[in-house]
């Protein structure tokens, strides 16, 4: 129950004419207190605001200056380092031509993360919950993430052939290892405080993992999940390259089309 501040009560109080009234019987209130920023303080925040998103903006142009100057100056030919003017007059040409391929990239892209995840969570749990799991796939894993990429990935083709197969696959492989190993860094990460705590309440393992382990180790994840989106592009990208029909990866790079002769009867 808390007291009601009346209007006339700080009139009353500046004026001397009558003491405050008194609230009303069994009347109750949430009292709010509004802070007011000086004008000083919204103005800093406002601009504080307006930088975060203009020198991410502002490095982009000068990187692009920089790139420009340094053809300028080397008197690199377009087909060694091409300047930002050819790369926007090339995009211009392939303007109807990119963006069937660029949803051909993104499509393989984003199922290959998903499956990456897929795999990645349960295989993390299973890593920080059995010292016997982490003992035996662990190194394997580390061992696997060392083999190069590109190595492995004309050996998806011959498998899978020139679909979007092979390029899910390397997407696959690029992303699942830093997923696995931030969320299993994460769970075992838990404060030891937290867990005995809902064991001490009768806590069942999956309570404790939903309620503590979970929400705890989603920084670790989130690291993870940001890591694994940008090596996903670039698997799929490098898959294209090795052998596609289709995708980012075949339209911005040059094509040798070779014709077998007919042989005369």
């Amino acid at each position: 129950m808390s007291k009601v501040t009346r209007l006339d009560e700080g009139v009353g109080a500046a004026s001397g004419a009558h003491p405050p009234l008194p609230a009303a019987a069994g009347e109750a209130t949430n009292v709010q207190a509004i802070v007011l920023l000086p004008p000083e303080s919204r103005l800093g925040r406002v601009t504080g605001t307006v930088w975060r998103f203009l020198l991410p903006v502002l490095t982009i142009f000068a990187l692009v200056g920089v790139w420009w100057l340094a053809v300028l100056v080397m008197d690199w030919p377009p087909y060694v380092v091409p300047s930002p003017a050819d790369v926007w007059n090339e995009f211009l040409d392939k303007r109807e031509l990119l963006p069937e391929h660029v949803w051909t990239t993104l499509g393989e892209t984003l199922q290959g993360y998903l499956l990456a995840i897929a795999i990645a969570v349960p295989v993390a749990v299973m890593i920080a919950y059995s010292r016997f799991l982490e003992a035996t796939i662990y190194p394997a894993l580390v061992a696997l993430n060392a083999i190069p990429k590109i190595a492995i990935a004309p050996i998806f083709i011959i498998w899978m052939g020139f679909g979007p197969g092979p390029k899910i696959a390397i997407v696959v492989l690029i992303c699942f290892f830093p997923i696995v190993i931030a969320t299993a860094t994460g769970l075992k990460s838990t404060p030891d405080e937290l867990v005995e705590l809902v064991r001490s309440l009768s806590a069942s393992p999956i309570q404790q993992f939903f309620k503590v382990r979970l929400p705890a180790s989603l920084p670790y994840v989130f690291v993870g999940l940001k890591v694994g989106i940008t090596l996903a592009v670039i698997g799929a990208v490098v898959g294209e390259f090795v052998g596609a029909t289709e995708g980012s990866a075949t339209s911005s790079s040059p094509r040798v089309r070779t014709r077998t002769p007919r042989s005369r009867s």
